[in-house]
Order: C-alpha cells, then sequence, then structure tokens
C-alpha cells in the first residue's frame, strides 16, 4: 500500500475461499473489491482534484488540519483516509495458511495486560459489539509493553502519531452482515481465526 498519492490497495495474498469457514468468500469479495477500492478510488479522486494535498501521506490526511478545501471537502478527505488506512491494516493482517496464536513479545504483553490470551480475546469481542452502528475495534501498543483496546466510530483512527495499532477489525456491516446477521461477537471470535499473528507482532515490535 503506498502511502502517498496515488494510493493503492494492498494485495490479498490468499483467495478467498481459504478464509471458509470463518470468512465467507462474498463477503471477502465485497469487501475487499467493492467497499475498500472504491475508498481508494475515491480518495485519488479527491486529492487529484485538490492537489496541493499531493504529498500529504495517509497519516498527514488523518491527523492534519485540512484547511484549503470547503468544509465538506476536507470531511470526505478524512474519511476515505481513514478508510483506506484502516482497511489496509484490516486486509494486511488476515491470513488463514499462517493463522495460529499470538507469540514472542506480543504474547508477553497480552498476558501481563490481559492475565491471558482468553481473557484478552473475550475483552476485545466484548469490545466489538459495544460499538453502535459503524466502527472498529482495534489493539493498539502504547509502547513499553503497554496495549489498549479501543473502538472507533466510522472510519476514524487511533491516534496514529503516539500509537501504533497492532490489530484492526472492521465491523461496519458490510463486513459480516451476509454471513453473520445480527452476530457481530460471532464474527470477531471467528475473525481470531485467520489473524495473522506473524503481522501484528512485527507492529507490536515497532513501538514495543
Amino acid at each position: 500500500m503506498l502511502d502517498k498519492y496515488p494510493f493503492t490497495p494492498i494485495t490479498m495474498r490468499h483467495p478467498y475461499s481459504s478464509f471458509v469457514p470463518y470468512l465467507d468468500p462474498n463477503t471477502m469479495y465485497f469487501h475487499y473489491d467493492v467497499i475498500y477500492k472504491n475508498a481508494v478510488e475515491t480518495l485519488n479522486q479527491l486529492i487529484a482534484a485538490n492537489p496541493q494535498y499531493g504529498s500529504w501521506t495517509l497519516q498527514d490526511l488523518i491527523l492534519k488540519d485540512i484547511r484549503q478545501v470547503p468544509a465538506v471537502t476536507a470531511q470526505k478527505m478524512k474519511f476515505y483516509a481513514g478508510s483506506v488506512y484502516n482497511h489496509g491494516l484490516f486486509f494486511e493482517g488476515l491470513d488463514p495458511s499462517r493463522a495460529t496464536l499470538p507469540h514472542g513479545n506480543l504474547l508477553k504483553a497480552i498476558n501481563a495486560n490481559y492475565g491471558n490470551y482468553e481473557n484478552f480475546k473475550n475483552l476485545f469481542v466484548d469490545a466489538a459489539k459495544s460499538v453502535m452502528g459503524s466502527g472498529w475495534v482495534w489493539l493498539n501498543s502504547e509502547g513499553g509493553g503497554k496495549l489498549h483496546i479501543a473502538t472507533t466510530g466510522n472510519c476514524s483512527s487511533p491516534a496514529i502519531d503516539k500509537l501504533m495499532p497492532v490489530m484492526a477489525l472492521d465491523v461496519w456491516e458490510h463486513a459480516y452482515y451476509l454471513k453473520y446477521p445480527v452476530q457481530v461477537d460471532r464474527f470477531a471470535r471467528n475473525w481470531f481465526e485467520v489473524v495473522d499473528w506473524g503481522k501484528a507482532e512485527a507492529r507490536f515490535n515497532q513501538k514495543k
């Protein structure tokens, strides 16, 4: 995923069928090929129409004030920048071929912060259930081995200038409703079966 304009979606490393039975191919297609790619395309169109922001990174677009365009345009730019960033982390963090359990420094931090992996997973699922409407669930590293679970609404991202997002779960209905109607907790629990813990560990180690 390029961090500057023109933005591109990350490449899916596995066929959608490989996520069965935890995530279904129809949802994966709609989520990646329609929702995510549309967010990338829309953000590129917004930047093309406002080239003064062509050198800004996704982090810039998320964190900085966008003042040289009408407020409605600035709001759209922030929304789609957040969507591209969040979806990039979500899809990058999936790998059914490597889905195991957390390990290494990340597992040590999970145990230190939450007691054990099962407690952590239950709290993460509870956080997913707590999201009203559309949003995201995050595991963030604050550095020094400190972790916290957080939620954000719509396409908002955590404070990525201060934190390192380790894991991101999309709990918009488009991410799960075809397979798990009104069962976001089942979706969240089964998502853990296709998490790429190697990627999560690598992100954690960037700010451990």
